[in-house]
C-alpha cells in the first residue's frame, strides 16, 4: 500500500473566492476555507457602481439545530458597499462541522462575473465571442464546467483561424 503524505499544504480559499468564484452547492471544507468567512470584510469589483470596492458581510441566522451531536444551520449573508451602500448581494448558505456551501445567491455568480468580464473583453472581443465567453461562464457558474468548454472552444477556433488567414 502507498503511504498518504499527511505533509501536503492545504490551500486555503479566501472570502472573495467563497463569494464570487465558488458555484451553488460547491462543497467546502471548513478548515479549507479562510476563518470567519461569514464576517468582516471582503474586496471585489462592484457591477452597480462599475468600480472596485469593499463589502461589509452581514451574517443572519435562519435556522440552526444539532444534528448528531453537530452544529447544523442555515443563514443569510448580505454583502453590503461599505462605500455607496447601493450594491447589495445575497447568499443563502449551508454549514455544519466539516462543510459549508452556498444554496443560493442574488444576483448569480454569472451575473456578477459578466459585469467584471465585460469591463475587461468588451474592446477586444467581438460581440459573438464576448456572448460565448458570458455563455461559457454561465454554464460554468451552474456546475456545468464541461459544457462550457463548447463555448470556449468556438472563441479559440475563431481566434486560430483568424491569425491563420491573416498570416497564410
Amino acid at each position: 500500500m502507498a503511504e498518504e503524505n499527511t505533509n501536503e499544504e492545504v490551500k486555503i480559499m479566501s472570502k472573495h473566492d467563497f463569494y464570487f468564484e465558488t458555484s451553488l452547492y460547491e462543497s467546502v471544507k471548513i478548515n479549507e476555507l479562510e476563518k470567519y468567512p461569514f464576517q468582516g470584510d471582503v474586496d471585489a469589483y462592484s457591477a452597480q457602481n462599475n468600480s472596485e470596492t469593499t463589502y461589509s458581510i452581514d451574517t443572519e441566522e435562519i435556522d440552526t439545530w444539532i444534528n448528531g451531536g453537530i452544529n447544523v444551520g442555515f443563514f443569510l449573508i448580505k454583502l453590503t458597499c461599505k462605500r455607496k451602500h447601493n450594491d447589495v448581494l445575497r447568499f443563502t448558505v449551508f454549514k455544519n462541522k466539516e462543510i459549508v456551501f452556498k444554496m443560493g445567491q442574488y444576483p448569480s455568480l454569472a451575473d456578477l462575473q459578466f459585469a467584471e468580464i465585460g469591463k475587461k473583453y468588451d474592446r477586444v472581443l467581438p460581440d459573438e465571442d464576448l456572448r460565448n465567453l458570458k455563455k461559457a461562464i454561465g454554464l460554468v457558474s451552474h456546475g456545468a464546467g464541461a459544457g462550457s468548454f463548447v463555448y470556449l472552444r468556438r472563441i479559440f477556433e475563431k481566434l486560430i483561424f483568424e491569425t491563420y488567414t491573416n498570416h497564410s
